[in-house]
């Protein structure tokens, strides 16, 4: 009998047949094809060579400044439904690194980069640039705790992952600072925290529980798909 595919495996079984695995483990490779669709993406590829052209970075960062926005909301769903008080007190410093460090990031590349007065309103921005924010926090207002930890696990370790296999090769100062403020320690314990909180609970679940997790983990990857294809639309 062919052996059954990762993707096709329950939690339990694909444990059983990967020794020292945990449950982000799990959620990656049930969604492998758009992990490695995000993290080989033409966005990535091209801050990675330097071939990112100036108003596309500026397009980008300016869905991002948005969506991390609604990342605040996003993790603040996530402290109202936070089962421990110690986590509770983690997402406390979430959310306090989400509204101070990286808007600091934000008005120095738009100062750098250029005006943002005349750039498209953000009723005609494309839909995957509103999708991301639009339909992540749905899934965080409708979903349990589990739900929001995995998919902000798939957007934050996907960040981690690029941006350490594309730090160093930059040159260019605003891209290189993005890259580097996905890989510094404070950012990295982050994804540390997700990890290893998730694996802590999602093997808990009930099973229908543990499916649901793995589909927000990869419509969480879907929609950074479309959200990094957005800035080229506009172009």
């Amino acid at each position: 009998m062919k052996e059954q595919a990762p993707t096709d495996l329950t939690f339990t079984a694909y444990q059983a047949q990967h020794a020292g695995t945990g449950f982000a483990d799990w959620l990656r490779a049930a969604n492998q094809d758009r992990w490695n669709q995000m993290t080989g993406h033409r966005f990535v590829n091209d801050i990675t060579s330097d071939r990112m052209p100036v108003a596309t970075l500026l397009r980008y960062l300016q869905f991002e400044h948005a969506f991390v926005r609604t990342a605040v909301t996003i993790f603040g769903q996530s402290l109202v439904k936070a089962p421990s008080f110690q986590d509770q007190v983690h997402l406390i410093g979430v959310l306090h690194g989400l509204a101070s460090g990286q808007d600091e990031f934000f008005a120095r590349a738009f100062q750098t980069l250029g005006p943002t007065d005349d750039q498209t309103s953000r009723d005609l921005w494309p839909v995957g640039a509103h999708s991301l924010s639009r339909d992540s926090q749905m899934i965080a207002e409708s979903g349990t705790y589990e739900d929001i930890l995995s998919m902000m696990l798939a957007a934050e370790w996907m960040y981690f992952t690029w941006c350490k296999a594309a730090h160093g090769k930059v040159a260019e100062p605003i891209p290189a600072e993005w890259i580097a403020l996905h890989i510094e320690p404070a950012f990295e314990a982050q994804v540390a925290w997700l990890r290893t909180t998730i694996d802590r609970l999602g093997p808990l679940l009930p099973l229908d529980a543990q499916t649901n997790c793995a589909h927000v983990f990869g419509r969480m990857l879907d929609l950074e798909i479309e959200f990094h294809h957005a800035p080229y639309e506009s172009a």
